[in-house]
């Protein structure tokens, strides 16, 4: 009795070993089957609005850029899906000197005091021999999604460098009095220029949309001096606006003036050559004409006398006298005023 009682136990406890651990090879079978799922999903990517994607099989690139959107693929280490922004406008920030991000360039009396040290202050060399130093940045998106995924390994440490050797270029080739005043946007063209050319050439497939100089000064120890001369030209500036403002108010009335005079002094001119030419014809003609009849002449010039004068005399008589004379005597008198 006792034999066959612990056999039915024993067979009892077989049982529920054995249908546990069918129980766990169920639920290790369905696990199994889920984390197979997740891993053959992990292959899908979802590319946003503003990227595209390139895929590299066993680190081979695949033909095709794809768009946004949703992106299968089989997961790791079999494909490996490279998201690029190819539409997003990307910055990068460059100091043209060692002080830190947000703080004045002039800020630090106590290098100041000791003097300009290259590695500590950084400059940058002009055309004229000058040293300037700057703070600026960059705005840049990518043109070649191919190029910018996989030209390079560290790409963003040769795009900073390609701009700061365009800023050392574009200021080597430029002098200190334009590129700190009315030459800037002259000098960020330039660079943005030089910057381009020298990622072109290493492939990068990057395309510079713009070169931004946030800062740019002469060094800190002459800072002072600078101002002072920049304070002096506004000056300048300011006066020549002044009197070019005075001289734009008074120049046209001044020359409607003497362009009046030149015109009365031409026409007082011109009638008096005419009068002159008239007298001059009138003399000629009874000069020509005394020649010929001198005693008519002198008569006539006689008589028109005469008459001329009488009008401004008081009183006067005419008689005749001896041998045809004509004799006018004339009493004492004032002359008639003319009515006006």
């Amino acid at each position: 009795m006792k034999t066959s009682s612990f056999k039915k136990t024993t067979g009892a406890g077989v049982r529920a070993i054995l249908e546990g651990m069918q129980a766990t090879i169920r639920i290790l079978r369905w696990g199994i089957l889920a984390l197979s799922l997740v891993y053959f999903l992990s292959g899908f990517t979802i590319v946003g609005p503003n990227e595209c994607a390139v895929i590299l099989r066993f680190g081979r690139l695949l033909p095709g850029i794809h768009a946004s959107g949703l992106l299968p693929g089989f997961p790791v280490p079999v494909d490996e899906i490279i998201k690029i922004p190819i539409n997003q406008i990307q910055e990068m920030s460059l100091l043209g000197c060692a002080a830190p991000p947000g703080m004045p360039l002039a800020a630090d009396p106590m290098s100041m005091a000791a003097g300009l040290h290259p590695a500590r202050d950084g400059y940058m060399l002009t055309g004229d021999v000058n040293i300037i130093q700057s703070r600026f940045s960059a705005r840049f998106k990518a043109s070649d999604p191919v190029a910018y995924a996989l030209s390079v390994r560290d790409r963003d440490s040769l795009l900073g460098a390609s701009l700061y050797q365009a800023a050392l270029l574009a200021a080597a080739q430029t002098d200190v009095d334009t590129v700190l005043s009315k030459g800037i946007d002259q000098y960020r063209q330039n660079a943005r220029r030089l910057a381009q050319a020298r990622v072109d050439a290493l492939g990068l497939g990057i395309e510079i949309l713009s070169f931004d100089v946030q800062e740019m000064i002469p060094p800190r120890q002459v800072l002072n001096a600078f101002q002072s001369v920049i304070s002096a030209q506004i000056e300048i500036r300011t006066l020549l606006d002044e009197a070019q403002s005075y001289r734009n108010s008074e120049l046209p009335p001044a020359e409607a003036m003497a362009y009046r005079i030149r015109a009365e002094t031409d026409s007082r001119a011109q009638d008096l050559r005419a009068k002159a030419k008239g007298e001059a014809a009138a003399f000629l003609s009874l000069s020509k004409q005394a020649a010929q009849q001198p005693e008519v002449t002198r008569t006539r010039l006689y008589y028109e006398t005469v008459e001329a004068l009488m009008p401004a005399l008081k009183t006067g008589i005419v008689t005749a006298g001896n041998q045809d004379e004509l004799r006018v005597l004339v009493q004492p008198g004032q002359k008639t005023s003319s009515t006006p």
